[in-house]
């Protein structure tokens, strides 16, 4: 009888499952999906867009460097975190393993409500090998390494070592296990296997390396070029992260992805050979199936074309690692749907007032661009180096956007919310609309300055006349503050259509607006 109630009640709590890799399964807090004909990261069923981002490499060392990390991430607006779990901490005896970090990081995203992304810094990390545990690094039988050109041993465990693959799997296995055990609340969403994997080289001169390069289908498709050492490369790296994302998510089986140093265009030596580059993004589309996406890390100054390479049917746009400037979010969230962009050692720009600023305006605005990804109905823009502005159409609008030489930031968005209606937002930039139709005329009217405050838009300001330069321009002047003076409380700014570029309003601290706007046409003739 004892047996029968202890059967039912592991039933009842476990949703028929005794078995924590069972339970897992049937409990997947985050997964990849198409929506609107894109793919969308879904957790708890629902496409959500983090706001996120990447912690300094040793943030999540000590109880007491993640303690206070975590609590300034959450101050500066994320909703999300991307924290490392270094290998060598976990496993520090080989089968032997110590979560304490890792629980710890567990039980502070829950306090701060926050999502939790693991960086799984265990073989690679930037194309060398210094995260693994000690009992690995000493064991270069074992653990054999990439060899240079010389037959020299790099720093570097080889992407052939079936050892150190197998460890590898096995420990996050073990982690993947725990977490689904004690994450109760669907904290972690999503793992990061590696960082920025790949070798310093041309290709690992191992013995092992050359005898399958021998009779590689690169070196037969491309001959004995640059070209083909790199998808050679590429293929069997993509088939060790493949092997320990398939380990993982059989413990727990919640979304896998692989990020990549960019080479932009340099030459081998300079950037660690074998990671997912763009033009190796087919390679591990074919060879990782248990990857769900390639991420670019952008640091490059050509952002849109990075972008452009990674947002693509087959791979949604996840950014781990970029600058802490909010341009680079918000275009990437409206522009190219991006599912998170994420600044690297964010909590260093706790003291910056346009950035924590501009997440703050993002967040009022963060459910609309959610609702309109895919829709075709949501345009963003950027400035990238001097441009003087960009153009583009949605339905049979026409929209024009000047960037505002004379301000420092020149970003947003534009969103269609009805037949007649429009949600703009951003700072820097003039948004000018008309008719494809050359018969016809469209200018804009009712145009509010607005905030959100609660589920609702308070509008601020009714902007007409010389702010929209009589209907014709959509300014986004930005929100920005006035001071008291002394016992004289400060107005609302209103910076119109020419005073924007007045000398004392370029050195104020301009932070986003939103707004909304109707328009209306009328024939032209």
């Amino acid at each position: 009888m004892k047996r029968t109630l202890m059967v039912l009640s592991c039933l009842l709590l476990m949703g028929g499952h005794c078995k924590s890799e069972d339970r897992a399964d049937a409990r997947q807090v985050s997964r990849v999906e198409k929506v609107n004909g894109i793919q969308r990261l879904l957790i708890d069923g629902k496409p959500t867009l983090l706001v996120a981002g990447e912690m300094r490499n040793s943030s999540a060392s000590t109880d007491y460097v993640l303690t206070r990390d975590m609590a300034t991430m959450k101050a500066m607006g994320l909703n999300a975190v991307l924290a490392p779990v270094a290998w060598e901490q976990l496993e520090p005896e080989e089968g032997q393993f110590d979560f304490t970090l890792t629980d710890r990081m567990i039980a502070l995203a829950e306090e701060h409500q926050m999502r939790l992304v693991i960086l799984w810094f265990a073989t690679w990390k930037n194309g060398e090998s210094s995260y693994m545990p000690l009992w690995a690094k000493q064991d270069v039988k074992r653990f054999f390494r990439a060899r240079d050109a010389q037959g020299f041993n790099t720093t570097t465990v080889s992407p052939f070592c079936e050892a150190a693959r197998e460890a590898d799997a096995k420990a996050l296995a073990a982690l993947m296990r725990h977490v689904a055990e004690r994450d109760v609340t669907g904290r972690v969403i999503a793992v990061q296997v590696e960082n920025e994997p790949g070798v310093f080289l041309d290709i690992d001169h191992s013995p092992q390396s050359l005898q399958l390069f021998a009779k590689s289908e690169e070196l037969r498709k491309h001959g004995d070029t640059d070209l083909a050492r790199q998808h050679f490369m590429a293929h069997h790296y993509a088939l060790y992260m493949d092997a320990v994302a398939k380990a993982g998510k059989a413990a727990y089986n919640i979304p896998m992805f692989v990020n990549c140093w960019l080479d932009e265009g340099q030459p081998f030596g300079k950037f660690p050979n074998g990671g997912p580059l763009p033009i190796l993004l087919d390679d591990y589309k074919r060879y990782a199936p248990h990857i769900d996406w390639l991420s670019p890390d952008i640091y490059s100054n050509d952002f849109r074309g990075y972008c452009q390479q990674y947002c693509r049917e087959d791979n949604l746009l996840f950014i781990p690692e970029t600058f802490a400037d909010p341009g680079r979010i918000w275009y990437a969230l409206s522009e190219f749907n991006a599912q998170c962009v994420s600044p690297f050692a964010v909590e260093t720009a706790f003291d910056e007032p346009f950035f924590t600023g501009s997440l703050a305006v993002l967040h009022e605005v963060l459910p609309q661009i959610s609702e309109a990804q895919g829709k075709r109905i949501m345009r963003g823009f950027r400035r990238q180096g001097n441009e003087a502005g960009t153009e583009f159409d949605i339905d049979e609008l026409h929209f024009r956007v000047e960037y505002i030489k004379e301000l420092p930031n020149a970003f947003g968005l534009v969103i269609r919310t009805g037949p007649q209606r429009l949600l703009a937002a951003g700072v820097g930039s003039r948004i000018y609309v008309s008719h494809r139709d050359s018969t016809k005329l469209t200018r804009f009217t009712n145009v509010r300055d607005v905030k959100r405050v609660g589920t609702e838009w308070e509008t601020l300001f009714l902007l007409n006349g010389d702010q929209t330069k009589h209907n014709g321009c959509l300014q986004l002047r930005g929100r920005t503050e006035n001071k008291p003076a002394g016992s004289i409380p400060a107005p609302l700014t209103d910076i119109s259509y020419s005073r924007i570029t007045w000398e004392k309003n370029k050195n104020r601290l301009m932070l986003p607006g939103i707004y909304l706007a109707d328009f209306f046409t009328i024939d032209a003739k």
